[in-house]
């Protein structure tokens, strides 16, 4: 009965994507017990495999609304990647999210977490201990955490909060490490990473809670900073500040951006799972100044925000960013700004880039100017990232450096204009024209995540300009 009831359930969930597979059981599903395997996969194969898992734990505490687990301890749990179709969360009829289920989980153990390359970018395996006492505030709420990478000696993630009393008081500790060219590096993209260590340390009541970080490099301290959290009526008001050296830890391809010292600050307001506000936004370093504003709603999915973002070295030299394929690009200078109105009617969104003395190996031009420009009639519901009269225009000045006299083809000037719809996931764009009044391609295409599609016409007005392009006379 109890191997049939673990069928049906395996079934339920694979009503949809993932499918889960469940193994053989020994002992008792309702206290102690084995699973030897738990699989879920989609239509590319298992993508989280989890082996000899046990547990004892007591299913008459669900009759008082909680889940009490004295052991839950597993041999492996393997991620491989992230799934293809991944399900929705789950939500209840009401339309809110499913509310929190009570536990205590004495002791919790796995001793073999193998996330796959393919989800980090290199393969790691942890060992994880944790606790937890999830009962009741009156009580008092914990967690513990101890992370332990084995297959790279020196890297280990400590964790332990406590919320109790009244009025709540929240402690949060956490420490981690890692050594030279570790996880983080990697992720970051860093061919020689330095050894990592960070600390936080928070301690107050929810309503005036305040904890401070910091973090070393090669065991030299290089960024800090602190987090504020207050109550704002229903909602809760979040600040945050930073300052530091972060080049040292920043990927190959933007350590232009953060030479000299790097500052940051943001404040939120967030209003549970309905939403946040994001009203304050701030970047600044020797090559960039950014600033904005942001705000989004869970129960309408209206989102709205500015962005303004200035590059430039204060030296005068170009900023320089690595592309993928060992190329370099530079800019002298880049002036963005965002706009997405906070307006519940009919809205215009405009975006503007500007960007000066741009040098690539395949060319360059002195200045490239683009403006869009979308219309949104809906900014609320299923269709709030619907745009219509999307309008493109890209003004390329000064092109010089393409290959075999391409630059001479082409002229100074070039010049691109796009217009199209966006709605349910797929961009239409109707009208699309490159070049000047006897050179010019034009086309249409659509694209989703599933299919991309379009067709072109290349018009040339004056053969002889591409002579040298083709390498005869034309």
């Amino acid at each position: 009965g109890q191997r049939a009831l673990l069928g049906l359930g395996g079934w339920m969930a694979s009503s949809g994507d993932p499918r889960v597979k469940i193994g053989q059981l020994e002992g008792s599903l309702f206290s102690e017990g084995h699973i030897d395997r738990i699989s879920l996969s989609d239509k590319r194969g298992v993508w989280l495999d989890i082996r000899n898992i046990r547990y004892d734990w007591s299913p008459y505490a669900l009759l008082r609304g909680r889940l009490v687990v004295d052991d839950f301890h597993v041999g492996s749990i393997e991620i491989a990647r992230k799934p293809f179709a991944p399900q929705q969360p789950r939500e209840s009829a009401n339309g809110e999210a499913p509310s929190f289920i009570p536990m205590s989980l004495k002791q919790v153990q796995v001793d073999n977490l193998i996330v796959g390359e393919a989800l980090a970018g290199t393969r790691a395996l942890f060992k994880i201990e944790a606790s937890a006492e999830l009962i009741d505030l009156q009580h008092g709420l914990s967690a513990k955490l101890a992370a332990v990478r084995l297959d790279e000696a020196g890297t280990r993630v400590d964790a332990e909060f406590r919320l109790a009393g009244t009025p709540r008081h929240l402690s949060v500790d956490v420490s981690a490490v890692e050594p030279e060219n570790g996880l983080i590096g990697k992720l970051l993209g860093l061919t020689d990473a330095p050894s990592l260590a960070l600390k936080l340390a928070g301690e107050g009541p929810l309503e005036a809670w305040h904890a401070n970080w910091s973090s070393t490099a090669s065991g030299k301290p290089f960024i800090a900073g602190r987090i504020r959290l207050d109550r704002d009526g229903e909602h809760y008001r979040v600040a945050s500040d930073f300052a530091g050296y972060v080049q040292a830890i920043a990927p190959v391809s933007i350590k232009d951006l953060v030479p000299g010292k790097t500052t940051g600050s943001l404040i939120a307001r967030v209003s549970g799972h309905h939403g946040f506000e994001v009203p304050h936004i701030q970047l600044m370093s020797d090559a960039i100044e950014l600033r904005g504003y942001a705000g989004y709603s869970a129960t309408t999915s209206h989102y709205y925000g500015a962005l303004s973002s200035k590059i430039a070295r204060k030296d005068g030299r170009p900023v320089h960013f690595a592309m993928a394929n060992g190329d370099r690009l530079s800019l002298g200078k880049l002036d963005l700004k965002l706009e997405i109105p906070n307006t519940l009617s009919e809205r215009e969104i405009s975006l503007a880039v500007v960007a000066a003395d741009v040098r690539h190996p395949s060319g360059a031009a002195a200045e490239i100017d683009l403006c869009a420009r979308a219309v949104q009639f809906v900014t609320t519901g299923e269709t709030a990232f619907d745009a219509e009269r999307i309008k493109v225009k890209i003004d390329t000045r000064g092109v010089s450096g393409l290959k075999d006299g391409l630059s001479d083809a082409i002229g100074r000037l070039a010049r691109a204009e796009l217009s199209g719809s966006l709605k349910a996931g797929v961009l239409a764009l109707d009208d699309i024209r490159a070049g000047d009044e006897k050179t010019y391609l034009t086309g249409k295409v659509r694209l989703s995540k599933a299919r991309q599609t379009g067709t072109a016409k290349l018009t040339l007005g004056d053969l002889g300009a591409f002579s040298a392009f083709v390498g005869k006379p034309i």
